[in-house]
């Protein structure tokens, strides 16, 4: 059997090590014994007196925190023993976690994509800003837009996603907007389906002078 465990060393008053590590034995459950397989330490040899985990990862590779200090690593194993690959710590040192585990993060809303246009007048430029709740596998944007709710839609471009919120500028004034989520495939993954009217911060109005009868 192999376990891993995170070893404090350490605690207010007394040190066994010096510092802390992560673990991985062996447990021979029939001599009831156990050997170290890997010890796993910072470069900086970190100490902390509470907490902290051991966790294996898909590509061979251990993450270890580092209880209270807040600080963790990620080690990969080489010829000459474990290396460690990353390391990171949080700015403010008063503040701690329980425990740390990596995993792959991806989502894929039940939502439909989000899209606010804006223009500061009728004759443009539109803005469009597209999101959709943080969907990990978009690649881009289309941007289909239109001067009637229906009928007319023209594709305005492919825009490649940038961030939580793309921003897309055009000259011309598109008062309609429908737009689609573009997977890593070109397939597309989900539109916003109604039509968006364009927001009109200053909308144009008819100045003409109206004639006053009488007098």
């Amino acid at each position: 059997m192999q376990i891993s465990l995170f070893d404090n060393a350490s605690d207010e008053w007394h040190r066994s090590a010096s510092s802390s590590s992560g673990l991985v034995l062996h447990l021979d459950l029939k001599a009831m014994h156990a050997s170290l397989i890997n010890r796993y330490k910072t470069p900086q040899e970190t100490v902390t007196t509470r907490e902290g985990n051991v966790q294996f990862l898909d590509n061979g590779n251990v993450l270890v925190y580092w209880g209270g200090t807040p600080h963790i690593s990620e080690h990969e194993h080489t010829p000459n023993g474990p290396r460690t690959v990353f390391q990171a710590q949080l700015a403010d040192p008063t503040g701690y976690w329980y425990r740390t585990w990596k995993a792959n993060f991806t989502t894929n809303p039940a939502t439909s994509p989000d899209l606010y246009a804006t223009a500061e007048h009728g004759s443009g430029p539109t803005v469009w800003f597209v999101s959709w709740n943080g969907a990990t596998e978009v690649q881009g944007w289309r941007v289909y837009a239109s001067q009637q709710q229906w009928t007319g839609y023209e594709l305005i471009g492919y825009f490649e996603k940038r961030g939580f919120e793309t921003r897309i500028e055009r000259d011309e004034f598109f008062e309609w907007t429908i737009i689609e989520a573009v997977g890593r495939n070109g397939s597309v993954m989900s539109s916003s389906f109604i039509p968006l009217r364009t927001s009109v911060r200053f909308p144009l109005q008819d100045t003409t002078e109206q004639s006053v009868l009488g007098a």
